[in-house]
């Protein structure tokens, strides 16, 4: 069988959090390297077809996490229509067990999560986007062919702002 790779889009952030701002931008998804809950590869690829809603988050980031079920009530309500939800987590891989699965149980999340895997994940937000300060929360959306089309820094702040920005 052949593997899908490492392929993730970047959105990676490792500051905290910031006011928002929206910027649209057309550009191709940049890779960086990400696992899943079970320490797997991850390749978004896979969801190539779909548009891609990314949120980039952490456990200890108090509006990341005051967003949450925001994120989970539109993963919800456009499941049907081919939007994905991705939480990419700024955790560290060695608190998947002790920190995150908890934290997901606790809340009942039901999006897909991945983990960064960067050593040095800050490199990785110039190459995105130069604007980009690395605070989280930041949510970009991906189009069906895999090209950023919108980014958002900061907490949503309701369901609302969170479906105007979709």
């Amino acid at each position: 069988k052949r593997r899908l790779g490492l392929a993730l889009l970047l959105l990676v952030a490792t500051l905290g959090c910031s006011p928002g701002g929206e910027d649209k931008i057309a550009a191709p998804a940049v890779v960086f390297d990400a696992v899943d809950m079970a320490g797997r590869p991850v390749a978004l690829a896979a969801l190539r077809g779909n548009t891609v809603l990314l949120n980039s988050w952490a456990t200890w980031c108090k509006p990341c996490i005051k967003e949450m079920p925001y994120l989970e009530q539109l993963r919800a309500a456009y499941a049907e229509r081919g939007v994905k939800l991705l939480l990419v987590s700024n955790d560290l891989t060695d608190h998947i067990e002790t920190q995150l699965v908890p934290f997901l149980q606790r809340r009942q999340l039901k999006g897909e999560v991945v983990v960064i895997k960067q050593a040095n994940a800050s490199e990785w937000i110039s190459r995105f986007d130069p604007q980009w300060s690395g605070a989280i929360p930041a949510t970009l959306i991906v189009d069906r062919e895999g090209k950023f089309v919108a980014f958002f820094e900061g907490e949503f702040p309701d369901y609302a702002s969170l479906e105007a920005f979709v």
